[in-house]
């Protein structure tokens, strides 16, 4: 009969072994991000420089980042590897256009009406990435009250494609107060 670390050794070495993610990021309130390796139980603080970037979101060890200029690209935490994304007034729709008017503000016209105060302090952003880093889909809208419209690019797109929340172009059917999870 096998005693319990026998058991135990023999059933790792017998298991498939699986890989994950590096942990937890978590987002400390004076910027930056650590890691947490729950299995060292090890907090690893200086990950990398990324002065007045804003984290948008992760998939396993690749983050969306929207830099200083409001430029969004995708960064692998560990080998460093950028993947630069379109800029964020490279909409392709048939009635909308994002100028930028700033170095972080941007306004919006479509369908007649104009969006001003749109900030880059204002966006938010989902992300997946393959496990080979080689596709990924990343979107991102400015969340604010009545904005009508996410945006999403594919690796391998030169701009953004917008998704409407608006159904019928009647205003009462928004989806307002979408948040991304």
């Amino acid at each position: 009969m096998m005693s319990s670390p026998d058991l135990h050794r023999s059933l790792k070495r017998t298991m498939p072994q699986f890989s994950r993610s590096p942990g937890l990021m978590l987002f400390p309130k004076d910027g930056g991000f650590v890691l947490y390796d729950p299995k060292e139980d090890n907090i690893q603080r200086n990950v990398g420089d990324f002065p007045e970037c804003r984290f948008l979101a992760n998939s396993g060890n690749w983050l969306l980042v929207l830099d200083s200029g409001s430029s969004l690209y995708i960064i692998d935490v560990f080998s460093k590897e950028t993947i630069p994304l379109p800029s964020l007034e490279s909409i392709e729709s048939a009635d909308c256009v994002v100028k930028r008017v700033g170095d972080r503000e941007f306004i919006r016209e479509e369908s007649g009406a104009i969006y001003k105060d749109l900030s880059a302090d204002v966006v938010r952003g989902l992300l997946w990435v393959s496990e080979s880093g080689k596709e990924y889909v990343v979107v991102w809208l400015f969340d604010l009250p009545g904005h009508s419209y996410m945006s999403f690019c594919k690796n391998g797109d030169t701009h953004y494609t917008d998704i409407p929340l608006v159904f019928d172009d009647y205003a009462f059917h928004k989806f307002d107060g979408l948040s991304l999870k």
